[in-house]
């Protein structure tokens, strides 16, 4: 459960698409374990969460500009923080429209490597594992007039978090940069 108050401005009269937005949030997360074959384990988690957004679209539709943020600081995830941005513009109509994106994510790492249950009853917690930091990069192209759509992603994964095998606890790889991808993609 999630109650969430956010204040909303609209500094351009007329222009809905731009907008500056902040607000927080109260969540509450419960959910059961399975400790053994027969029996769960109750757990409830709270956090607090904070956010802004920023959104700007001129009124030709040229430029789109976008920046959002989320930080919890208070409850099970405290210090995880998201934050986002995009800008855009419409070229012309033989060009399209080109975007680029930057998003990066410090977070706890998934409940699957950090809660156990045991045969009795009760839930075991890795608390060893650092937070994982996600950062992704993207440049993107649609022209819909040449039919084409071009995309290359870059990600950089800090403290990724994984099993070795079904038989030995998760861990955190320990290099500070230990995964890099490069995604490309084209359709036409």
């Amino acid at each position: 459960m999630s109650n969430d108050v956010s204040l909303m401005q609209f500094p351009m009269r007329g222009n809905q698409a731009h907008f500056i937005r902040v607000g927080a949030a109260f969540e509450t997360i419960r959910g059961q374990f399975n400790t053994a074959p027969n029996a769960t384990t109750d757990v409830s988690f709270n956090n607090l969460r904070v956010h802004g957004e920023y959104r700007n679209k001129t009124r030709n539709q040229k430029w789109d500009l976008q920046a959002r943020g989320d930080l919890y600081p208070w409850g099970e995830n405290a210090g995880d923080y998201s934050v986002s941005g995009r800008l855009s513009r419409y070229l012309n109509e033989t060009l399209g429209n080109v975007s680029l994106l930057a998003v990066n994510v410090n977070r706890e790492p998934s409940y699957v490597y950090r809660f156990f249950g045991t045969p009795y009853e009760k839930t075991w917690t890795n608390v060893e594992l650092n937070k994982e930091n996600i950062t992704q990069i993207q440049f993107r192209a649609d022209n819909r007039k040449l039919k084409y759509n071009i995309t290359a992603n870059y990600y950089l994964y800090t403290n990724y978090t994984y099993f070795e095998s079904f038989t030995k606890a998760p861990r955190t790889a320990a290099c500070s940069t230990c995964c890099n991808w490069l995604l490309t993609s084209a359709s036409m």
